[in-house]
């Protein structure tokens, strides 16, 4: 888990750390007014390191592998130590995907050849040898600061779970052989909502899927294609979507309580907008041709789960209204793909999957992909738009508090720069 330099907002702390590290020392400017300063066999001193757009933040003073507790530490210290992997230093993370940082130190920045000489960490507001310090008076920036300092979002591993509704076991088996940390609330949400029931859907699933195989194989019916699909993938699949909706109404709660506790503790005044949908956001972008598998299968568990689901923020509510918006009208094609599977024949079921095939190419299915499409930026517009909102509307009630800053604009109170790396998101400032 690394923190990713988004922006370096003019006269900040950073902008004149950066502009400090590119000015030559006292050393240099005596070699280049001696006119000898390519002859020394020592070679030029190390300069500070930069903090540059896209470098990788792998820890906080001694706070590493928690983006929460990172947040956490650069709004509560005066000084923050900023430990960057040099050799990445102009790399963004999502250029080497595979590469993990883990260490049980915090990562220091080491040469890849040779004994050259490398520049200490660079300490932000700290005393440097000169003995002056690099952040001085408060730059003129957002009044309030806007940090998410809960634990990081588990995106993948429930990516990984929408998937297991349409493939089954396959990719159900790696969430639960996961090991979640022990200090990772959100992690565990996955075992312990998912690993007593895949207990008993597990084993059936694989033993329905061999059942499958042998009957294409050898061309013998066993069970009729109608409840072969009706219980692999509908009634199975129903199971687990009522836990991941359980399992996403959990999430809310620890989400809040982390960042309730966690602000407690920094003495820190922030403005963050609600906890993201995660399970909610899947469902809704997800590729349009899964989207039109879990259409078929279990559109109808979604929309009975999502509609008997309480959210307490108005984010979830609104992704909550989408989700419904999208997977009501693919329960018909749910019915409809029941009813022929409840005709068809099992000497048919090879031309069924190449019919499936088929209709995935088709004009009907296109234009159902383009209305998923409209329906997802939609929601991605609405969901920007209502953060934007929220950081405003918090930020106005804090600043009521404070004399000095009520009669300011609202956008001088909070950041609301959109992302680089993600679209459809805003920044985290601090």
């Amino acid at each position: 888990e690394c923190l990713v330099v988004e922006d370096i907002r003019r006269n900040s702390a950073l902008h004149r750390w950066n502009a400090k590290a590119l000015e030559p020392s006292p050393e240099e400017i005596v070699e280049e007014a001696l006119g000898d300063g390519t002859d020394s066999p020592q070679g030029s001193a190390p300069r500070k390191p930069q903090v540059m757009v896209g470098s990788m933040i792998v820890a906080v003073n001694d706070v590493f592998g928690d983006v929460g507790l990172m947040q956490q530490q650069l709004v509560s210290k005066d000084q923050v130590t900023l430990w960057m992997p040099s050799e990445f230093r102009e790399v963004h993370p999502s250029d080497f995907e595979g590469s993990m940082f883990g260490a049980r130190d915090p990562p220091l920045s080491e040469a890849a050849q040779g004994p050259a000489p490398v520049a200490p960490p660079a300490t932000v507001g700290a005393k440097d040898a000169d003995g002056e310090t690099v952040e001085g008076q408060s730059p003129p920036g957002p009044r309030f600061a806007c940090v998410a300092m809960e634990d990081e979002e588990p995106q993948i591993l429930t990516r990984w779970a929408v998937c297991a509704l349409m493939f089954g076991w396959v990719t159900m088996v790696p969430i639960l052989m996961m090991q979640p940390h022990e200090e990772r609330p959100r992690q565990q949400l996955f075992r312990q909502f998912l690993l007593k029931p895949c207990f008993f859907i597990l084993p059936l699933w694989i033993l329905l899927w061999w059942l499958d195989c042998v009957q294409l194989l050898f061309m013998i019916q066993i069970v009729h294609p109608f409840f072969f699909f009706l219980l692999c993938h509908t009634l199975l699949p129903a199971a687990l979507v009522w836990f991941l909706f359980t399992m996403q109404v959990a999430d809310e709660h620890i989400v809040l309580d982390q960042r309730k506790s966690r602000q407690v503790e920094a003495g820190e005044v922030s403005v963050i907008e609600d906890p993201q949908p995660l399970l909610l956001k899947e469902l809704i972008m997800v590729n349009p041709i899964a989207l039109v598998g879990l259409g078929c299968s279990v559109s109808i568990p979604i929309v009975l789960c999502s509609l008997f689901s309480v959210f307490e923020t108005r984010r979830l509510k609104q992704a909550q209204s989408f989700v419904n918006m999208i997977y009501g009208p693919l329960t018909v094609l749910q019915l409809v793909s029941m009813y022929i599977l409840y005709h068809l024949r099992f000497a048919q079921l090879p031309e069924m999957y190449l019919a499936g095939f088929y209709f995935l190419l088709s004009i009907p299915c296109f234009a159902v992909w383009c209305v998923c499409l409209i329906c997802a930026n939609q929601f991605a517009k609405r969901d920007l738009q209502l953060v934007q909102s929220q950081r405003l509307e918090r930020a106005k009630e804090l600043a009521k508090k404070d004399l000095a800053v009520q009669e300011a604009p609202a956008e001088s109170l909070v950041d609301c720069t959109e992302a680089i790396t993600r679209e459809y998101e805003l920044i985290y400032t601090v």
